[in-house]
């Protein structure tokens, strides 16, 4: 993981290919490939793959993935908008996020009152397709777009990421024996991680491929203009995931214990920096 990261970092200042950005991912495939083979032989493994042999299973984890490298970083150029281009403080960033959380949160609880009635389909289907939205509103933004203008996308992004997080652990944890329910909460975490860890690395190197400030200087259009529209894109893999891979019928169950991890993280107060 620190390899990959290091990759995509190493490419936004020294170019795609760069030895020590080519080095660093093929690193990166050695050592995951390594694990794999590692994991297949061993008689009490740490990651039985077998846990991979549901469709529904390795379909939330890639809608985790997917959605956690197209919001978290967005969140993250988004606290540098607010502070370098309208000059907010960082207390007053935070709170700006404020509407962000509450979103996050009503609509996760409600999701989870409801799944057990419509099932999972309607929100891994509505949820993509709303943060998907979002982030190509977001798009729109210029150098001269108030809050008010941020705030419509902002609660639109939030509303889809809890309409997801709840039907997403429920999906990772159905049908596992109570052995392995944690294994499988772990790995939708862990992809969550991942995703935000790698998209930061990629956005980033998008956003500074287009220049090494911070604003455009033509038209009055953001730097961060291009990484949203990949993370737009990202999006809408997630939802191409959900309509292709997601295969979960009837209504759900939710467990009597989900795991908060996801949920915890989503809501977590996005560093203000100085």
């Amino acid at each position: 993981m620190i390899a990959l990261v290091y990759g995509f970092t190493n490419a936004s200042s020294h170019g795609w290919g760069s030895l020590g950005s080519l080095l660093s991912f093929f690193a990166a495939g050695v050592m995951l490939v390594s694990f794999f083979v590692s994991e297949r032989v061993q008689p009490a493994p740490l990651m039985p793959l077998r846990i991979f042999a549901n469709r529904d299973r390795v379909g939330a984890s890639a809608i985790m993935l997917t959605i956690g490298t197209a919001t978290f970083s967005v969140f993250f150029f988004l606290t540098q908008y607010l502070q370098n281009v309208h000059g907010y403080s960082p207390i007053r960033a935070g709170l700006a996020f404020l509407p962000r959380a509450a979103g996050i949160m009503g609509a996760a609880l409600l999701t989870a009152r409801v799944i057990t009635r419509i099932g999972i389909r309607i929100p891994l289907l509505v949820g993509p397709l709303m943060i998907f939205v979002g982030l190509a509103w977001l798009t729109r933004l210029t150098a001269t777009s108030g809050y008010p203008e941020l705030l419509g996308p902002l609660i639109l992004l939030a509303l889809g990421m809890g309409q997801c997080f709840v039907p997403l652990t429920t999906t990772a944890v159905a049908g596992v024996s109570a052995d392995e329910t944690g294994l499988a909460s772990a790995l939708l975490n862990t992809a969550q991680q991942i995703g935000g860890a790698v998209g930061l690395s990629v956005l980033g190197t998008v956003a500074a491929s287009v220049t090494r400030t911070r604003l455009a200087a033509a038209h009055g259009h953001l730097v961060y203009t291009d990484a949203f529209i990949v993370a737009a894109g990202l999006a809408l893999v997630a939802l191409l995931v959900s309509v292709v891979v997601i295969r979960v019928k009837g209504q759900a169950r939710v467990p009597t214990a989900v795991p908060p991890r996801n949920l915890e993280l989503a809501v977590l107060p996005i560093p203000a920096s100085s």
